[in-house]
C-alpha cells in the first residue's frame, strides 16, 4: 500500500503532478516494506495533461505510471463519489449518483417508497409544464421525465453542489430536455440568503428556515409569477416544492392570477417557527383547490399536501 493514500486524493494527484514536472525532481512515495521506486525519468512514458491552461509533460516509468493512474481514480471518487443507486420505474432502468446516506434516503423516498404516488396521475397527464422547486440532485425531475416524455420540466436548485449533481444525474440518464435553473423559488424575486444545513437536503432560505445555525450563502431567488413569465408558461400542470419551510413564503405571496395558472400542487410541509400547514390548507381552499393531507409516519412536524385546482381541472 502506498503511503500516498494517507492523504486526500486531490492532494495526492497534485503531489504527483508536481513531481512529474520537468525539473521537479523528487521521487514517488515508497511502498511500505519495499525499496524506493525509480524516478520520473523514462523517456518512453510520455503523456500530456491539461490543467489551468498549461500542459505538463509527464515522463513516467511503468510503476510510477500505474501509481498515478490509481491516484487519479481516487481523485475522481473523492470529488464525484461515483457510487450509483439503481432503480426501475415504468420499465426503465435508472442510475443515480449518490454522495451519502442523505441522497440514498431521498432517492428511496421517491423511487422505492413512492411518496409522490398521489401526484403520478398529474405527472403522466401533464401537457404544459412541471416545476420542480428544491430539485436537490434531480431525483424528482428524472422521476417525472420517466413517467412523461413530452411535458416541459423546469428544475430549480439554488445550492451549487446540489445543482452540479442535478446536472450529472440528468446526463447519466441521458436526459437533455429538462430546463435547470440555479435559483430558489421564493415569494419575491431577487437575492436571498440560503442557510446551509449539515446535510444537502435541508438547506433553506432564511425566511423559511427553523433558525438553526449554519453557513449563509447568497443565492438567486425567483417568484412563481416571474418564473412562468420568463419561460412563457400559461398552465403549470404540477408545482412540486420541497423547500424546507419556504412553501409558506411562496404560497402566501401567490396572487389569484398565479393560483389560476396552477392545476396541481404537491409539497412537503414543515410545522416549525410558529407556522402550521393548516394556514396553507386554508389559502389553497380559498383559491379553489381540493386539498389532501398526508402526515409523515416518522415526524409529526412533516408531511405532504396534494392540492388540485377545481376551477381548471380537466382543462
Amino acid at each position: 500500500m502506498y503511503r500516498v493514500w494517507n492523504r486526500t486524493p486531490d492532494r495526492c494527484l497534485a503531489s504527483c503532478l508536481e513531481r512529474a514536472k520537468p525539473g521537479g525532481g523528487g521521487q514517488p512515495e515508497e511502498a511500505e516494506g519495499d525499496e524506493r521506486r525509480g524516478r520520473f525519468q523514462a523517456p518512453e512514458r510520455t503523456k500530456l495533461v491539461a490543467g489551468g491552461g498549461q500542459k505538463i509533460v509527464l515522463r513516467l516509468e511503468k510503476t510510477c505510471h500505474r501509481h498515478l493512474f490509481f491516484v487519479f481514480i481516487a481523485f475522481l471518487l473523492y470529488n464525484y463519489n461515483m457510487e450509483t443507486q439503481n432503480y426501475t420505474l415504468a420499465g426503465r432502468q435508472i442510475a443515480l449518483f449518490i454522495r451519502d446516506n442523505v441522497d440514498r434516503s431521498v432517492s428511496a423516498e421517491i423511487y422505492k417508497h413512492r411518496e409522490y404516488r398521489r401526484s403520478e396521475k398529474a405527472i403522466i397527464d401533464a401537457e404544459k409544464a412541471i416545476i420542480d422547486a428544491g430539485a436537490h440532485a434531480g431525483f424528482f425531475s428524472i422521476y417525472c421525465r420517466i413517467l412523461n416524455s413530452r411535458v416541459r420540466i423546469i428544475a430549480l436548485e439554488p445550492e451549487p453542489k446540489n445543482y452540479d449533481l442535478l446536472l450529472k444525474n440528468l446526463a447519466l440518464n441521458k436526459i437533455a430536455d429538462v430546463d435547470t435553473v440555479p435559483a430558489a423559488l421564493s415569494g419575491l424575486s431577487g437575492k436571498a440568503k440560503l442557510l446551509l444545513a449539515e446535510d444537502s437536503h435541508n438547506h433553506a432560505l432564511i425566511a423559511g428556515s427553523n433558525n438553526k445555525p449554519g453557513q449563509i450563502l447568497s443565492v438567486n431567488a425567483i417568484s412563481l409569477g416571474d418564473l412562468v413569465k420568463k419561460y412563457k408558461i400559461k398552465i403549470v400542470d404540477l408545482l412540486k416544492m420541497d423547500i424546507e419551510g419556504g412553501e409558506y413564503d411562496v404560497i402566501e405571496n401567490l396572487s389569484s392570477f398565479d393560483f389560476g395558472q396552477i392545476k396541481n400542487i404537491v409539497f412537503e410541509y414543515h410545522n416549525w417557527g410558529g407556522k402550521n400547514y393548516r394556514r396553507l390548507e386554508i389559502i389553497l381552499r380559498e383559491n379553489g383547490f381540493g386539498v389532501e393531507i398526508f402526515p409523515s409516519k416518522f415526524d409529526k412536524k412533516l408531511g405532504f399536501i396534494f392540492a388540485s385546482n377545481k376551477k381548471i381541472r380537466g382543462k
